[in-house]
């Protein structure tokens, strides 16, 4: 199971991902995006 550190890590790559698609790829050309699921390297130095 992983850490909570290793959750929390995950939920804001997700959040900033997310940001960063929003601010550079507007709705109007690309739709709705959604980023589901990002997958930290276990000792979290790469994603």
């Amino acid at each position: 199971m992983p850490s909570h550190r290793h959750l929390r890590v995950r939920e804001l790559l997700k959040r900033a991902i997310g940001e960063v698609i929003r601010r550079e790829f507007p709705v109007e050309s690309t739709g709705l995006v959604t980023v589901n699921d990002v997958e930290p390297a276990g000792d979290l130095k790469s994603a």
